[in-house]
């Protein structure tokens, strides 16, 4: 058995086909999709991406008027390097006579048959048996999945597929504690298979000593018959920036959007919002003009477009891969907006070597006004807390005063950490982190008291203990580079995400 992870590393990919007829353009056309995948040498062993090419190639043999045939994986080991070939063999032709769906009590029929990909008559191989069987697996709405074939007459098959439905509601209740947010409360209630349908619905609530967000949203899968999801729900949020800007704000959104899988480990979202503010002032006198000026209600529509690129090998706990997200924003002038567009990169990389995890993140960020007005302060960048640390929340950069802080259109942060492991136990381990951060924030329309383009950096160490409750951070933050108007913080503690 080949176990997933850096024990096994790719090397080479090939073919081996025994289809008789296999013409040279389509042989051509199997190459070039393993010469596209060639990336994949030196990296860990990974089940799934194997299943993804062999799907591949087997959507080219379908389109190319192969029906009949099989695909096997052969793995060859040495060390810790894994050659694999997929073996393309022909079969006995066979046709789809009926499917037939047993056990979902609970699941409406059309749930499972539209990760059916054939119909009743058409040619079916014992590859799309199993991706059916993937397929159905992948949705996780059910415990058990069993599919049989029987054979009739004439070359035709019965499908017969058992499924046993498994409980797909949890609540869920957390505690977080952090030197920024103070202690957060989190309640959600999630079902991955709403009245039957296959929908998901969440709703969450999430409370700290400055901000309150409710959230309810749904996700309708394969939207249309397609694989598309369709997202839509409402916010209401919250916020209370009295300390760092003067301010209380208040927002309710209503958001509908579309994501899918573009290729793989490659998504993309579109998303429409529309968001209602109300903007209360908490100290007149420190309050920045543009703040006050903006005092009351007032209405957005915006347009989003996300990229997301994601190989890490864990949310909570990455050591290896990279992650890229692109967010494109444009805001529709109203008469109570001015309107911008907005683009944001960010970039992360880790990487594991004999345990030590070094990784580096940054952000790139810029937003521009469509109608030559001053950006509100809530919509443009700020700079401190987790990224910056060594720095308050909203603690470095352009501001009024100690109480109005005004922020910048554009960004751009480094962040380098180097963590070592200092335990032996792997399921539970405890890291000693070092870390170098650099970061920017720059440009107003109106320039405030305090705005200056010089770089702010900060150097520290910290522990990262990845406990059974969850990931637990003590940093200590220095700063390297800074202004006297700056915020500082030395000490940051976390329970949650840390990375």
């Amino acid at each position: 058995r080949i176990l997933e992870g850096p024990k096994y590393i790719f090397r080479n990919i090939d073919y081996e086909n025994s289809i008789e007829d296999l013409n040279k353009a389509l042989s051509s056309e199997i190459n070039n999709l393993l010469i596209s995948n060639s990336n994949l040498k030196n990296n860990p062993f990974n089940q799934s991406t194997l299943d993804d090419l062999k799907t591949l190639i087997a959507d080219i043999l379908e389109n190319n008027g192969h029906n009949f045939f099989e695909i096997n994986t052969l793995k060859k080991i040495e060390n810790e390097f894994v050659d694999i070939r997929f073996q393309i063999l022909p079969t006995k032709p066979k046709y789809l006579n009926q499917i037939n769906i047993v056990g979902n009590y609970r699941t409406l029929e059309k749930v499972i048959r539209r990760e059916i990909s054939i119909a009743e008559g058409d040619p079916i191989s014992d590859h799309d048996i199993k991706v059916i069987y993937r397929k159905l697996n992948r949705i996780d709405l059910f415990g058990l999945v069993n599919i049989e074939e029987v054979f009739l007459e004439d070359n035709e098959i019965n499908l017969d597929i058992e499924v046993e439905e498994k409980q797909t509601g949890t609540f869920q209740v957390g505690l977080s504690v952090g030197s920024f947010d103070g202690v957060t409360f989190i309640a959600g209630l999630r079902e991955k298979n709403f009245g039957g349908t296959g929908r998901n619905l969440n709703f969450l609530i999430n409370t700290s000593d400055d901000n309150t967000e409710y959230v309810i949203n749904t996700t309708h899968p394969h939207f249309f018959n397609n694989d598309i999801d369709l997202n839509y729900g409402l916010k209401y949020s919250q916020k209370d920036y009295s300390k760092s800007q003067s301010y209380k704000l208040n927002e309710f959104s209503i958001n509908n959007g579309l994501k899918y899988q573009y290729i793989h480990n490659l998504h993309h979202s579109i998303n429409l919002n529309y968001k209602l503010k109300n903007y209360i002032i908490t100290d007149k006198n420190t309050a920045s003009t543009l703040i006050l000026n903006s005092e009351g209600e007032s209405s957005n529509i915006s347009l989003q477009n996300i990229l997301t690129y994601n190989t890490l090998n864990s949310f909570l706990r990455p050591t290896k891969g990279n992650y890229i997200r692109f967010m494109n924003a444009v805001q529709a002038p109203t008469s109570s907006n001015n309107g911008y567009i907005k683009n944001l990169v960010t970039y992360k990389k880790f990487q594991q070597n004999n345990k030590n995890v070094f990784s580096f993140q940054s952000m790139i960020g810029n937003i521009y006004p469509l109608q030559n007005n001053e950006i509100l302060t809530d919509e443009k960048f700020s700079l401190g807390g987790k990224w910056l640390r060594g720095f308050d929340i909203y603690g470095a950069g352009p501001r009024n005063s100690a109480t109005s802080y005004v922020g910048g259109k554009n960004l751009i942060i480094t962040k380098f950490d180097y963590s070592k492991p200092i335990n032996k136990n792997s399921d539970t381990p405890i890291y000693l982190n070092f870390f170098n951060d650099y970061g920017l924030v720059w440009e107003n329309k109106t320039t405030p008291t305090n705005s200056d383009n010089s770089i702010r950096g900060s150097y520290g160490f910290g522990i990262k203990y990845y406990s059974p409750i969850g990931p637990i951070g003590f940093t200590w933050g220095f700063p390297l580079m800074d202004k006297d108007y700056d915020i500082k913080r030395m000490f940051m503690f976390q329970i949650g995400y840390i990375d």
